[in-house]
Parts: C-alpha cells; sequence; structure tokens
C-alpha cells in the first residue's frame, strides 16, 4: 500500500469515528503520524520477536544481515561500527582466523552479548573466557567491541539487525526517493492496516475523542 493510499484510508477511518470534530491534517502532519506509529509497533513487536512465526513475519522486511570488518584496537580486542540504519540487534557470529592444533583455518566463532558490568566478570572466569568457539561481544556508542582469545583474529562481524525502516512521505517518488523517504510502507502488506489502526488510535487519544472507546471495541470485534 502507498503512504498516499494509507492516508486516504487513514481519513476514512477518523470520519467514521466522528467526521465533525477531526482536524483537517496536512500531509506533513499525517507522514508524522504514522512514521510515529511505525517505530511504535516496530519496538513492541522487536520484544516478542521470535516468540512465533506471526512476529516473525511482521518484521521480515526490514531484517537486514551485513558483514563488518573490524579494526583493531589491542591483540585481543577488536571494533566493529554499526551500519547507519541499525535500529536493534537481533544475532551475530565473528568469521576469524586461528591457529587451530597447529594449523591455521578459518573459524566460525560463537558470539555471547554481554552487559558492561558482566564482561569484565567474564573476561577473568577461566570458563566465560574468550576461546576458539566463541567471542564476547559488547554494544558501545556505534560500536560493536568484540573479544577473543590471544592468537585469533578476526576478519568480519557477522550482524543480523531491525533497520530502520525509510520514513515515509506522501510526496516520495519512490523508494529512497528522495534519499532516506520512501512512498511506501516498508513493512509486510499485512502491516500496513495496522500502522493505519494504530495511526488512527494515537490521534483519536490526542483530541480526546468521546468515540474512541467504541472505535476500539469496532477494531477488536
Amino acid at each position: 500500500m502507498t503512504v498516499a493510499e494509507m492516508a486516504v484510508l487513514f481519513k476514512l477511518e477518523l470520519y467514521k469515528v466522528d467526521t465533525l470534530s477531526q482536524p483537517n491534517f496536512l500531509d506533513s502532519e499525517i507522514e508524522l503520524i504514522f512514521n510515529t506509529s511505525q517505530d511504535l509497533l516496530i519496538a513492541k513487536k522487536y520484544s516478542e520477536f521470535e516468540v512465533n512465526q506471526k512476529r516473525i513475519d511482521d518484521l521480515r522486511t526490514i531484517v537486514s544481515t551485513v558483514p563488518i570488518v573490524p579494526t583493531v584496537v589491542s591483540s585481543t580486542v577488536y571494533s566493529a561500527a554499526l551500519p547507519s540504519d541499525y535500529w536493534f540487534h537481533l544475532a551475530s557470529s565473528t568469521t576469524a582466523t586461528g591457529t587451530i592444533c597447529g594449523v591455521s583455518t578459518t573459524i566460525t566463532l560463537v558470539n555471547r552479548l554481554f552487559t558492561f558490568d558482566r564482561l569484565y566478570q567474564a573476561l577473568n572466569d577461566p570458563f566465560n573466557q574468550p576461546n576458539e568457539k566463541q567471542a564476547l561481544t559488547l554494544f558501545a556508542g556505534n560500536t560493536v567491541q568484540i573479544y577473543v582469545q590471544n592468537g585469533i583474529t578476526p576478519t568480519s562481524l557477522n550482524l543480523t539487525y531491525l533497520r530502520k525502516p525509510l520514513r515515509m512521505s506522501i510526496s516520495a517518488t519512490g523508494v529512497n526517493s528522495p534519499v532516506g523517504f520512501t512512498n511506501q510502507c516498508e513493512l509486510p502488506d499485512h502491516m500496513h492496516r495496522e500502522v493505519v489502526a494504530e495511526s488512527v488510535r494515537r490521534t483519536l487519544e490526542s483530541v480526546e475523542s468521546v468515540r474512541y472507546n467504541s472505535y476500539r471495541q469496532e477494531r477488536t470485534e
């Protein structure tokens, strides 16, 4: 569904609730409502991601996987810059080279994600330290810090994440045209009406429509 079509549906849903009390929204205001509602829906569904196939399908079109070449911080610490469109982490692994049993080889390390306080405990714990099977990772600012065993050299951080969707715009002429904007909702088709419904709900709440509860009940029936 194009953003323009979503805007028409948005107005129809509002007018269906109460024609006289609804303001005449500018396109820029509708775009802001759509983008805010979409962001809130994504954040909510991310917390439930992989709970079931429905949640995966809800966000599958904004899942990205990219290899990132890390830079050296020290002999056992490397840093990988997050993509500019990064939003939420889903999974990652590290491709590295190392010497195993006297043979130089390429290995894939399981990344174990830590918080600051637990990372330093793990680095001093012989049962949790980095080894030839795992790396310890930490998100710091706009980077991922990779802690590896001495003698292992990471060559790629393989990051799977939810990216920030392009901003919806009624006046956009295509996907990423102009750059950063789209004239179509990037979420799967079945999510377009959910974005509109969330936009209507937020709008009715903000204008304190007396018929909001009736609308909510209609949407759930």
